[in-house]
Order: C-alpha cells, then structure tokens, then sequence
C-alpha cells in the first residue's frame, strides 16, 4: 500500500490524471473495448488510476477499525494482484524492428548530448513561436473562410501576429515564404495554403515537445485532426517557451523517432498494398505487401489512426498518417542532431516544410 500511497502524492499522479490526452485515449478505449485487447488493458490501467485516492482511503480506515476500510483492503488487494500478474507475465515476442530509409539511432544506449546552451533552447523556443504563429494564422483564416462576421467586425490576427514576431526580435529575420505569408492581409489565404500551413501542427507539437511545455506526446495516429488549440495557447503567452531550463532526454527522443518509424513503415506498406505506394525494389514490395497483408484486420495488433485500424482506414487517411509520421521521424532526428551539434543552425528563421 506504501506505493498506492506515494502515488497519491506524486506530482506526476495529478498531471496524468487531468491530462487531456489521458481521457482523450481513454475515450478512443471505451469504443474498442469489445475488439482490442489493447483498448481492455488501457481500461484496466485507467480504472487503477482512478481507484487509488479510494484505495488509500479505505485503507485508512481500516486501520482506524472502519468496518468499511475492510471491505476497501481486499478490494485493493485483488486489484493489485491482478496488476500483478499482469506486470510479470510473459512479454509477447514481436517482430524485428521495421525501419524507413532515413538514418535511425544505433542499438545500444546513445551517449547524453552536451549540457543544451542557451543559445539553443532560444533556437528551439522561436522555431516554436514562428511555427505557433502560423498554425493560428490558418485557424483564423479557415474561421473566416467558413464563416459570415458580423458587419463592423474587425480582424486584427495579423497585426497581432506581427506584434508578436517584432517583440521578439524575430520579423527580420523572417524568410521570403514566412514573410509573404505574414503580410497578406486577414482573410486572403488561399484554401490550400490554409491547408498546407495547418500541417506545421506536426512541427509545433514536436517543439513543444522537445521544449518540454508537454510532458507527453501523442502518437502520430492520435493527431490526425488539427488540433489550432496548441498554437492559440502559445500565441496568447509565447514566454512559457522561453522558460525552457532543460530540453527532452535523448531517450525520450530515440522512443519518440521509432515510433514515428514504425508508424510510417505500416502506413506505407498500407499504401502499397492497396496501391497507392511503390518501391523501385520488388523484395521491399513483396515485404510491405505480406506485412499489411498479415495485419489486415486484426484490431488487437494493427496501429491505429484515430480510432480504426490503419487496414480498415480510407486512402486519405493512410496518406496523411504516412506523412506525418515521415515528417516526425525527420524533424526529430534533426532535433538530435542539432543537440548533438552535428548542424549548424540556419541563418533565417523558417519553418519546416512550408516550401
């Protein structure tokens, strides 16, 4: 019970507990309860989750002689037997690792970075700003596409934005498509660039990320949908990116770039099996085509992208899921090498795939 109790009373407790992203993936568990084994344990895991404040209770009364307390003690002890259990079975032995044709960490324990300067927590902390400033620009112009203001109203998003980037010394050293963009009055974005630019979403939730303004991030089926919310909180208080003390542990980041591989190798085996993708070589064909083939609907194995397997989501959605997750695995590899100073930081402040 002595660990219950230091639960309880863990910083980190609290915060998983009212995170978003906890109820959000909880959500997506409810749904697929009846088919994933997966979706089951992340009940179970949230269920002690909740449980503990009541457990630790009980357990004091039972040791003040609360008739009630009993009752909790060996409801506690039966939920931690199973967690038990459930920690020390045998793991399931999965396939070798599954790799992209982009440079991957070595196997053993990569050796910590230098001590981050501050030179390049700066870097990092207005590579997030520009990037929050742009994603909000397409949320504004996606509003005023599909919406009718009312007559009177003013939008003042770009002067906003711009008073932003000078506050921060950051405008002039703006590059050529940023700048255009910035200068192009409210409400003149093409659709397509309001597309394209809301997919900096990736890039701003990864800097974020690395910044540590999160604690989490999710995985790249969990972000299929634009979510402007975390580039609105930036631009309302860009200084909680400059608090930056320390950045990611490059363990975290070697986790987060396999993932991201992974996530792109099932998608675009999806794609070549249904077509969409190829390859120069008949072998990767034929292993991408047996691969998805293998997975194809089975819901307690196969990734998901919101809430369906990859092998039962539509073509658009196993494009966009490959992307994203190619787009993940590069710029967190260039997080790596920039903390590793194996490149040197660009002269012009510009974001990632805007071109």
């Amino acid at each position: 019970m002595f660990g219950l109790f230091r639960l309880l009373f863990s910083t980190n407790y609290w915060r998983t507990l009212f995170h978003g992203e906890t109820w959000r993936r909880s959500g997506v568990a409810f749904r697929r309860a009846h088919k994933d084994k997966r979706a089951r344990k992340q009940l179970v895991q949230l269920a002690i989750l909740l449980a503990t404040p009541f457990l630790c209770v009980a357990y004091v009364g039972w040791l003040i002689g609360n008739v009630a307390g009993v009752v909790g003690v060996l409801i506690a002890l039966v939920i931690l037997g199973l967690l038990s259990i459930y920690r020390n079975r045998k793991p399931v032995e999965e396939d070798g690792p599954l790799t992209l044709s982009l440079q991957t960490y070595e196997e053993a324990k990569p050796a910590p970075p230098p001590e981050p300067t501050p030179e390049l927590r700066r870097e990092f902390a207005e590579l997030a700003l520009l990037h929050a400033v742009l994603v909000d620009r397409a949320g504004s112009e996606n509003f005023l596409r599909t919406k009718v203001l009312p007559q009177g109203f003013e939008v003042v998003t770009r002067q906003r934005h711009m008073e932003i980037l000078r506050e921060h010394n950051l405008y002039d050293r703006l590059g050529d498509a940023e700048r255009d963009l910035m200068l192009l009055p409210d409400g003149h974005w093409p659709p397509d660039v309001i597309d394209h630019v809301a997919m900096l979403l990736e890039p701003l939730r990864l800097l974020r990320w690395v910044l540590r303004v999160d604690g989490f991030l999710a995985t790249v089926g969990a972000t299929m949908s634009a979510d402007f919310r975390l580039a609105g909180s930036i631009v309302k208080e860009p200084a909680v990116l400059f608090r930056a003390e320390k950045l990611v542990e490059i363990e975290s980041l070697r986790i987060g770039f396999t993932a991201a591989d992974h996530y792109f190798y099932r998608c675009w085996a999806e794609g070549v099996y249904r077509k969409l993708f190829t390859s120069d070589t008949p072998e990767e064909v034929a292993r991408a085509t047996e691969y998805a083939g293998r997975l194809h609907g089975n819901e307690g194995e196969d990734l998901l992208l919101g809430t369906v397997i990859v092998s039962k989501a539509g073509d658009a959605d196993v494009r966009l899921g490959a992307t994203l997750a190619l787009r993940r695995a590069k710029i967190l590899d260039w997080v790596r090498k920039r903390m590793y100073g194996e490149m040197e930081a660009g002269e012009r402040l510009e974001a990632f795939y805007l071109r």
